[in-house]
């Protein structure tokens, strides 16, 4: 029955049935059908149009054809726009409709306010990852020419997507393109402007590392695609924040909050009641109170500050010993052209006259003498020594052993990291579903590390060998049996031998973990009290306070 003014996909429509036509449609799709399907497939996207329509055919018993995958995607559309369009304009009546209201509200226990809430340190805690699977091609026409006869892209192929998934989940394209290659190109490397006007990249450390993203090849080579991913942001309680193209389940969501606040609060009761097992260990090993753990974590902490750089003096002093050497070389240097300048005579320069050509290289040695002087006066300064150092020197052997050290701890670095980085390569062929390409790209990749381990190995064993105590040769059979970070032994060689430190003992290592656990553990009560108090009072789907009553 079509009620005056109403069209027959309206009446449709009231009456349960998804019209795929507008106007005249000869093919309509139950509602609890296309329900059904968008259900199914948020449970399981590999679940498509085609055999969903093939499986209703059976259950009607007719014949499938290939046009009603076409009218029931069509359908589906149409479903998915009502919904939209209803959400909306039921968030304008709740006024949800403003800018980022969804940003503002996403979690219950990331972000709604308790009246009297104790601040806590980190009020929300998110994380963003995307991936290239979206990853589209864009298809032109053959090059043409403009007006300047240069060769320009031809049209796109593809044919023009208006489709828009609404909602504030969604970033619109317009604010993805604020922030365009031609932006980043504006805006970085940012430093501090001196006073010539000119940007100083030393008072920006991360400016130097940022340009790889205005590099032109990398601008061209994303050009050629129309679509790359998906980028999700995510809060610690796996509610949606901002993304580009994803449903969620707000179902599943709700029900995953409670597990996991739940299971979080036994674990911290878990950390807690491990105390007394603590107490017992610290008494094993001889551990007189907690205080010591905090002492230990700030020594251990001061320990790592160090690795960041050589310590200054002997920086200076290693320093010192190298212009020392290039000193005696270039006084070596200004020896023999002085010789040679004392030699030559009209005499013997016989045909060609190599008068000048002395003379340049004798003013070259002495330049070369006075800079390194120079230097050496001012390194002498810098250290405070009275009496330049010589080979018989105590302070000029140390140094010798310093700079020898040095060089093989950069190549024991440069080697360790090699090694390492090929431990996480081998693991990642090992994962479950890896496909055959990123397979056979792991193993070219290791196929060059190997090449570049056995160079670096060449130039550990040299600097091995120079040390005082020189330590043993490693071969390469050997670096390729390491399969585990275990089998490396990375603190064996440094400026501190961190083993023979009390913090840096494995049971000690242990020992610190739990006490520091369960400090943050009761931490962890507090905050998980709050955010049960935040989910429960704040607006639950009416199927949650159902089931909660």
């Amino acid at each position: 029955m079509i009620k005056g003014g109403e069209t027959i996909a309206a009446s449709l429509i009231e009456h349960g049935l998804i019209p795929s036509a507008p106007y005249h449609p000869n093919v309509a799709f139950a509602t609890w059908a296309v329900e059904l399907f968008c259900t199914a497939h948020l449970q399981c996207p590999h679940l498509t149009i085609q055999p969903f329509v093939k499986s209703l055919c059976n259950l009607h018993g007719i014949p499938f054809k290939l046009y009603l995958s076409k009218q029931f995607s069509i359908a589906y559309d149409v479903y998915l726009s009502i919904l939209s369009k209803t959400k909306k304009h039921i968030q304008t009546v709740l006024k949800r409709n403003m800018l980022k209201w969804q940003l503002c509200n996403a979690c219950p226990s990331c972000t709604y306010k308790l009246e009297g809430e104790k601040d806590m340190i980190f009020e929300m805690l998110v994380t963003m990852d995307g991936n290239d699977f979206l990853k589209r091609v864009i298809c032109h026409e053959p090059m043409a020419e403009d007006e300047d006869g240069e060769l320009i892209p031809g049209r796109s192929k593809e044919r023009l997507d208006d489709c828009d998934v609404g909602g504030d989940y969604y970033l619109s394209w317009e604010m993805v393109d604020e922030w365009a290659k031609g932006v980043l190109q504006e805006m970085l490397p940012t430093g501090k402007v001196s006073e010539e006007g000119t940007e100083d990249s030393e008072s920006n450390p991360c400016g130097e590392q940022w340009k790889n993203m205005i590099d032109e090849l990398t601008a061209h080579m994303w050009g050629i695609f129309d679509e790359t991913g998906i980028f999700l942001t995510l809060c610690r309680h796996g509610f949606s924040i901002q993304e580009y193209a994803m449903h969620m389940d707000k179902y599943e969501t709700y029900t995953n909050l409670s597990t996991f606040l739940v299971n979080n609060y036994y674990q911290t009761l878990r950390l807690i009641n491990g105390l007394p097992a603590l107490e017992k260990q610290m008494n094993d090993q001889e551990v007189p109170d907690f205080e010591t753990f905090k002492q230990w974590l700030v020594e251990e902490k001061a320990y790592l500050e160090g690795l960041s750089g050589e310590p200054l003096q002997e920086t200076l002093q290693m320093e010192y010993y190298q212009r020392l050497v290039n000193l005696d070389a270039s006084q070596k240097a200004l020896d023999q052209a002085q010789a040679k300048w004392l030699v030559i005579t009209p005499e013997n320069h016989n045909v060609r006259d190599y008068t000048w050509s002395t003379k340049r290289e004798r003013r070259h040695a002495l330049e070369n003498y006075e800079k390194d002087l120079k230097v050496v006066q001012g390194l002498k300064t810098k250290l405070g020594i009275k009496t330049q150092w010589t080979q018989r020197n105590p302070d000029w052997k140390v140094a010798v052993e310093m700079v020898a050290k040095r060089c093989y701890q950069r190549c024991l670095d440069h080697l360790e990291q090699l090694v390492v980085s090929r431990m996480f390569e081998l693991t990642k062929m090992n994962l479950s579903k890896m496909g055959y390409k990123l397979h056979k790209h792991i193993g070219k990749a290791l196929k060059a590390q190997s090449q570049a381990i056995q160079s670096v190995l060449k130039k550990y064993n040299l600097a091995a060998q120079v040390l005082s105590l020189p330590r043993p040769e490693l071969l390469w059979d050997l670096i390729v049996e390491y399969a585990f970070l275990v089998d490396f032994d990375l603190l064996s060689d440094t400026h501190q031998d961190v083993r023979e430190r009390p913090w840096a003992a494995p049971a000690t290592q242990a020992m610190m973990d739990k006490y520091f656990k369960i400090q943050h553990a009761r931490e962890e009560i507090e905050m998980m009290m709050m955010m049960a108090t935040m989910a429960t009072t704040t607006t639950m789907p009416c199927w949650l306070n159902k089931y909660t009553r």
